[in-house]
């Protein structure tokens, strides 16, 4: 036998074997009826149920329902350029990026073709919600997202603005975690203050939407080995270069067991201030919680260090 309750707020009906609220036309009518009983003492118009007609219920089948998505369209290597695709790819499947692109904050002041704000918005704006408007830049990329074309798409606009605005030579190979950082400092730039030169070092608390995301403390505990003195300094970071181990399709080679590893005591050689041991041991942990995507850059040296950061807590 179904056991049944009554939400004595507003009338609802849940059943515990559905585990879920239930529609009985009978009871809806019983509920609108006691319903705008009430209503009517307060003054206020009645509640009706809503009743589909045959054209309704014709019009509700003809409906087009909603198939599979579409695949998304992959990025043009443009001539040694994947290290640049695959930080774009990072970045737009960034859930906090997408979130603040996808609500419309960004209001570009500056001119078009130079925001790389305005870049990133119309990237999120064609992929999420496909709409294909006039953008600053990144005409070619507006498109990312539909089914009617399998061509890659070339994101030249993106390549043109980091190129002419950051540090980073274009020439030849490049690192991923250099462009990472390149991309990081000029939308950290653009989101400030569109004519600010200001870099994402000098700006600590800066509540921009890059910082917000990325930026997390870390903390560095330096303990004697003999009095157990221990020195501490906390300092910003947007990445964390980890090692990851040579064996990739082992356990160890997680994320979590890569942080560890980081995070392992160092013995040192240093001496202490109050007793003179020239024994100390260091100690790393993060100090706040920093919400990013993995970025993963295998270097080109045997360490293969890459760039990786995660939710974490102190």
């Amino acid at each position: 036998m179904p056991r049944l309750a009554m939400s004595i707020e507003t009338g609802f009906v849940y059943c515990a074997c559905c585990s879920d609220f239930v529609y009985n036309r009978v009871l809806e009518v019983m509920r609108l009826g006691a319903m705008n009983k009430y209503r009517t003492r307060l003054g206020l118009c009645k509640l009706v149920s809503w009743n589909p007609t045959d054209a309704d219920i014709k019009a509700w089948d003809m409906m087009t329902r909603i198939g599979q998505h579409a695949q998304l369209r992959g990025l043009l290597n443009m001539g040694s350029t994947c290290y640049m695709n695959s930080v774009l790819q990072a970045l737009v499947h960034t859930p906090v990026l997408r979130d603040y692109f996808l609500s419309d904050q960004h209001n570009c002041q500056r001119s078009p073709g130079t925001c790389l704000m305005c870049t990133m918005h119309q990237l999120m704006q064609a992929i999420q919600k496909k709409l294909y408007g006039e953008g600053c830049t990144l005409s070619e990329i507006q498109d990312f997202h539909r089914g009617d074309s399998s061509d890659p798409v070339a994101p030249s606009d993106v390549l043109h603005i980091v190129w002419e605005q950051s540090q980073m030579s274009m020439g030849g190979q490049q690192d991923a975690h250099e462009f990472f950082l390149a991309v990081h400092d000029l939308l950290h730039r653009h989101y400030s203050a569109p004519f600010s030169s200001s870099s994402v070092t000098e700006t600590d608390s800066c509540k921009c939407i890059v910082h917000q995301t990325f930026t997390g403390k870390l903390r560095s505990d330096i303990i004697c080995n003999k009095c157990s003195s221990i020195s501490s300094s906390t300092q910003p970071f947007l990445d964390v270069s980890l090692i990851v181990p040579s064996n990739l399709h082992t356990d160890q080679s997680s994320i979590k067991a890569c942080l560890e590893m980081f995070c392992a005591r160092e013995d040192l050689d240093r001496n202490c201030e109050h007793c003179g041991c020239l024994r100390a041991t260091r100690r790393m942990s993060f100090k706040l919680v920093f919400k990013v995507e993995v970025f993963i850059a295998i270097a080109e040296n045997p360490s293969n260090s890459f760039s990786s950061t995660a939710s974490i807590d102190e």
